[in-house]
C-alpha cells in the first residue's frame, strides 16, 4: 500500500467522523429543543393554574371577578384594583405565552387555547375597560396584536 491510498483511506474515514458528528449534533439540538418546548409548556400550564388559583381560592375574590367581568364600574375601589390586577395577572401570563409562541416553543394549539381563553374575557364588557386601561404596561408587539385579534370571535382562529 501507498502513501497516496493511505492519504484516502484517512480522507474517507475524516469525512465519516464529520458526517457522524454533524448527525450527533443534529440530534442533539432535536431533543434540547423538545426539552425547553416540553419545559414551557409546563410553565405555561403552571401560569395559567395561578391565575386560576387566584380567582377560585376565596370566594369573595371569585365574586369580584364575576361582577367585575359584567361591569367594572360598579365595582367599589378595592374591588376594581383587585379585578384589574386579577385580569394584569392573565395579561402577563398571556404576553408570556404570545413570546414563546413566536419562539416556536408553544405550539399553534396550545396559543390558541390560552388565547381564546383570554379573549372570552377580554370580550366582555369589564375585562375590555380593564384591558384598555392596562394595556400599555404590555409589550407593544403582543399589546398590538391583541387589539388586532380582540374582536375575531372564539370560534376562529386568530
Amino acid at each position: 500500500m501507498n502513501w497516496d491510498a493511505i492519504g484516502a483511506i484517512g480522507e474517507i474515514i475524516g469525512s465519516m467522523a464529520v458526517i457522524l458528528t454533524i448527525v450527533y449534533l443534529s440530534m442533539q439540538i432535536r431533543q434540547t429543543t423538545k426539552s425547553a418546548r416540553s419545559a414551557s409548556g409546563n410553565q405555561t400550564r403552571q401560569a395559567a393554574v395561578d391565575v386560576l388559583s387566584v380567582i377560585t381560592g376565596n370566594i369573595e375574590t371569585a365574586r369580584t371577578y364575576t361582577n367585575g367581568l359584567k361591569n367594572r364600574e360598579e365595582l367599589e375601589v378595592s374591588e376594581r384594583l383587585q379585578f384589574d390586577l386579577i385580569v394584569f395577572q392573565m395579561m402577563r401570563a398571556l404576553e408570556t405565552f404570545f413570546f414563546e409562541h413566536q419562539e416556536r416553543l408553544l405550539s399553534e394549539e396550545q396559543w390558541l387555547g390560552q388565547w381564546r381563553g383570554v379573549q372570552s374575557i377580554l370580550q366582555s364588557k369589564g375585562g375590555r375597560e380593564s384591558w384598555n386601561s392596562q394595556k400599555m404596561y404590555l409589550a407593544r408587539s403582543c399589546m398590538e396584536w391583541v387589539d388586532s385579534n380582540l374582536d375575531i370571535r372564539a370560534g376562529a382562529t386568530a
